[in-house]
Parts: structure tokens; C-alpha cells; sequence
């Protein structure tokens, strides 16, 4: 119908409003109209409608079955609305009308990333990039990927290839600031965090990254305020209030640490590092709803390793402090094989010097906590 096509014509160079305008008169005529329909839902998932998007292309798709890109529109609208197991099946319909569909490999990455399935993202990411290297979204998902692997020098690259394409998008630069951060190569580190805070500075994610940083340098003074900065931007941010805990505990200010850590409790209880921050002072509530929880995640092997390595390690640490040991002692079993299982699948060697070092640190932090709660 020539009235989709004049649609069409403005959709392309962005003129959503008449695009709009004109699939809306196409459906006046002929409401089952199929095309107006899936580029009608289009618009609304640019507009962020995600419901109405889903709707309308829903109700277009039993005519588009072999359209790969009705099914790739119907997978976004899907991912935007938290439906990612949904998503990931569209895009897989568009991929098997489309192998060589390039944006359909990289938005499968991008929501399987989303669902923790890193290694099969980093697949999809890299058919992407063979497809489409100059795109720069590929790169960032397979970055997000070797990143969730924590394959860290691996990630630098795409990285540092996605800001030469796409050199203003400050979240580029946030994640390449941790993921140097993880190279312990800091001073480079701060210096894209604060080029990411200087192309986004309200955004609490930049400061709540350069304050994760300046913690892993054992910067306590400078990352402090980053913290409260990020927090004053976003007050229910549970990471910046646990970070801000880590900080306020290293600093000998436990009570304020503890308060901290409950606040992030509160606003994100089933995230098991909030729980290993707590188990780890000795105040965790330790109550059977938490145990529970930890318990749950550390037994879903849906949820990514780095999740249940900390579920497994809080745990025990938390019935061990029960006078549970027999309960315990699996839970530090199982939280050292999928460590073991994360260092493997990262591509690392299981290095038990490593292994020991971390957990000393974890016993001298308890210690020094208990110490300071006594003192206090």
C-alpha cells in the first residue's frame, strides 16, 4: 500500500510522528493491514510503549512468519519489556529465516548477556562482529561478555574498538574504566571514568564505577565521596550503598558500614554479595527467609557463577556462625567447585595460592570487623 511506503520513507530518516500519522491512516483503511502493523509497533517501541509494541506486532506476526525482521522486532520490544527468554526465541526464529543476519546475532547477545548466559552471548557476539564489524553495539556485547567470563584483557579490545566508533557514549567509557580497573591498571582507569562522568554526569553508574576503582586501589578517602555522589543521584542504588559499606568498614567505621550494608539488604535481598558483605562483619540477621534465599540462588544453575559463588560462600559463613557445620561445609564445597567451574570457563587456571590469598583476606576483613564491633 503506497501509504505504508510514504510511512516507511519518513520511519527511515527518523520522523517517527509522520511515520505514525501514516500507518494509522493505512490501518483506518484495513485494519489487519500486517505491515502497517509491525512498523506501527516499531514506532511505539522507539517511543518506549513496549506493551503497545508487543500488541501490535503480535497481532502482525501470524502474516510475517517469514519475515526475520518482524521476528527481530518482536524480540526487542520483548527484551525491553524484561521478557528475555521470549526475546532470545525471537531473535533465534529471525536467525534461523536469516543465518547471516548480523543485528539479529548481536541483539541475541546483548539479551543473553542480560540472562547471564555469557558464553553463549560471546558466541552470538562474534558471529555479529564477522557480520558487522562496524557496528558498534556488537562490540560492546561482546565485550559485556568476556567481561561476565571475566576474561578482562580479552575485553579491552572490543572496547576500546566500540569508543572508536561510537567515541561519546560514556557508558563505553565507564566499562572500560573497570575493566582496566581489574587489570589493576588504575590511573587509566580514572581517567575514562572521568571522561565518562565529563559526557554523563548525572548518571549515578559513572561515579558509583570510579568509586568502585578508587576502592580497588585502596583509595578510601577518594572513593567515599564517589560513593555518596552516586548515591545523591540514585538513592536506591543497592550496589553504591554496599560499595559505600565496603569503603566505611575498611575505614574501621563499622556501625555506619552495617547500616549501610541493611540498606542495600533492603532494597536488593537477593543479591548474595549484599549477604557476603553482611555475613562477613558477623551482623548478617541469619534468619531462615535469608538462608533461603542464598540457598535458592546457590542451587539455580540459571544464575551466573560470580552470583552463586558469593550465595555459596555467605552461606556457609552465616550456618557456621549457627553451629551448623554439617550444613556448612557443602556449602564452601560447592561455592570452591563453581569458583573452580568460573576460572575454567573464563579460559583461567585454578590457582589455589590465589584461592588462599582471597580467602585469608576475607578472614583478616571478619576478624578485623569483629574486632572493631567489640571495640565499638
Amino acid at each position: 500500500m503506497r501509504t505504508v511506503r510514504a510511512g516507511f520513507a519518513h520511519h527511515r530518516v527518523g520522523r517517527l510522528g509522520d511515520a505514525e500519522v501514516l500507518y494509522r491512516k493505512a490501518l483506518a483503511k484495513d485494519p489487519a493491514h500486517a505491515d502497517a502493523l509491525h512498523l506501527l509497533g516499531v514506532v511505539a517501541y522507539q517511543y518506549g510503549k513496549t506493551g503497545e509494541a508487543i500488541r501490535l506486532i503480535e497481532r502482525a506476526l501470524p502474516h510475517l512468519q517469514s519475515l526475520p525482521d518482524a521476528h527481530l522486532n518482536h524480540g526487542n520490544a520483548l527484551r525491553q519489556a524484561g521478557r528475555l527468554a521470549d526475546a532470545i526465541t525471537s531473535y533465534r526464529r529471525a536467525l534461523a529465516l536469516e543465518p547471516k543476519y548480523g543485528l539479529a546475532h548481536s541483539n541475541l547477545a546483548h539479551a543473553l548477556n542480560e540472562q547471564g548466559d555469557y558464553k553463549n552471548a560471546l558466541t552470538s557476539a562474534k558471529h555479529a562482529l564477522e557480520l558487522i564489524p562496524e557496528f558498534f553495539g556488537a562490540h560492546i556485547n561482546c565485550a559485556i561478555a568476556l567481561i561476565g567470563l571475566e576474561r578482562f584483557e580479552e575485553a579491552e579490545s572490543p572496547l576500546r574498538r566500540a569508543l572508536n566508533l561510537a567515541p561519546a557514549r560514556a557508558e563505553t567509557h565507564r566499562d572500560l574504566g573497570l575493566v582496566l580497573a581489574k587489570l589493576r591498571r588504575f590511573d587509566e582507569a580514572v581517567t575514562y571514568h572521568e571522561r565518562g562522568i565529563s559526557l554523563d554526569p548525572g548518571d549515578a553508574s559513572q561515579h558509583c564505577a570510579l568509586a568502585s576503582t578508587l576502592h580497588l586501589a585502596e583509595d578510601l578517602v577518594a572513593s567515599e565521596p564517589r560513593f555518596r555522589r552516586a548515591l545523591s543521584l540514585d538513592p536506591d542504588r543497592a550496589m553504591a550503598w554496599r560499595g559505600l559499606g565496603e569503603v566505611l568498614r575498611a575505614s574501621g567505621d563499622i556501625d555506619e558500614a552495617l547500616w549501610c550494608f541493611r540498606r542495600a539488604l533492603e532494597l536488593a535481598p537477593s543479591l548474595p554479595e549484599i549477604h557476603r558483605s553482611l555475613a562477613t562483619t558477623g551482623q548478617h540477621p541469619a534468619d531462615e527467609i535469608h538462608l533461603q534465599r542464598l540457598e535458592a540462588t546457590l542451587a539455580n544453575p540459571g544464575r551466573p557463577r560470580s552470583e552463586r559463588v558469593s550465595a555459596g560462600f555467605a552461606l556457609g559463613t552465616l550456618l557456621d556462625r549457627l553451629d551448623r557445620y554439617d550444613e556448612a561445609f557443602p556449602c564452601f564445597t560447592r561455592a570452591n567447585t563453581l569458583y573452580r567451574e568460573q576460572l575454567a570457563y573464563s579460559g583461567e587456571r585454578f590457582d589455589p595460592v590465589r584461592l588462599r590469598a582471597q580467602v585469608d583476606d576475607l578472614v583478616a576483613i571478619d576478624k578485623l570487623a569483629q574486632s572493631s564491633a567489640l571495640e565499638g
